[in-house]
């Protein structure tokens, strides 16, 4: 256990420790945050010499709680490892950063915090142009069940989101005595894996627009509503939609 440590620390000060050397203080070079976890907001601060501080605080009328949680973590590429003991709050042992986020994805549950500042370039979001409209989940049949076969998780491009554009648009002209409404005032939550067959099929949550980003964090679902909510999928590959399901009145 000790010799896994000692490997553990060398990783950690491979990719941070020689900047930290160089400063005279620990820098923050990662600040990230999600207000929109339930009734608390959770902020994310990563340092040059490999810690973190995760920050919780919750607010009710009648009191108010902050609570801090302390680690170590490293960057390899887009990928945060956390060592050597997991990511308390829902035990991930490992997150990736996408689309400007923070996803944990092998935790007890998805949580996704968006960074806010970051001292190294990040890749330009697939969706940068149509950022109010579109968010992407890491598939993990953990939490989610819109794929019941063996599949694995995709990455969508930016071309592939032209296309499930062009193909939702397809959906609501064919389906136009159902959906009343057009496909800019929907916000689409992505879910895309590749299948068996090495096709790509993309699960699609399409909730009213909100004024807000919230619909970037997590996956909102309603029991009723009309076709202000409503769901399908989508195969890239063969350019076709199925299992429309549209809520019921309430």
């Amino acid at each position: 256990m000790k010799i896994q440590y000692l490997i553990a620390f060398f990783i950690f000060y491979l990719f941070f420790g020689c900047q930290s050397k160089t400063n005279a203080s620990n820098e923050e070079i990662i600040y990230a945050e999600n207000i929109y976890d339930f009734e608390r907001s959770i902020k994310l601060n990563i340092y040059t010499d490999s810690s973190y501080v995760f920050t919780i605080s919750e607010k009710d009328p009648r009191y108010e709680k902050t609570e801090k949680f302390k680690g170590l973590c490293y960057r390899n590429l887009d990928t945060l490892y956390f060592n050597p003991f997991e990511f308390e709050y829902n035990d991930s042992k490992k997150a990736v950063i996408k689309n400007n986020f923070i996803e944990f994805i092998d935790g007890k549950y998805p949580l996704k915090i968006k960074i806010k500042k970051s001292n190294f370039p990040l890749k330009k979001d697939i969706y940068s142009d149509k950022l109010e409209s579109y968010s992407t989940f890491t598939f993990n049949n953990k939490f989610y069940d819109c794929f019941k076969e063996d599949v694995k998780p995709y990455d969508l491009s930016e071309k592939d989101i032209i296309e499930i554009e062009k193909i939702l648009t397809k959906c609501f002209v064919e389906n136009k005595n159902k959906i009343t409404r057009t496909v800019t005032e929907y916000q689409k939550q992505l879910i895309a894996v590749r299948n068996l067959n090495d096709e790509i099929e993309v699960w699609v949550n399409c909730n009213c627009l909100k004024k807000n980003e919230e619909f970037q964090y997590s996956i909102k679902e309603y029991n009723d509503g009309g076709d202000c909510h409503f769901n399908l999928k989508i195969n890239l590959s063969k350019q076709t939609y199925s299992e429309l399901n549209i809520n019921g009145e309430a």
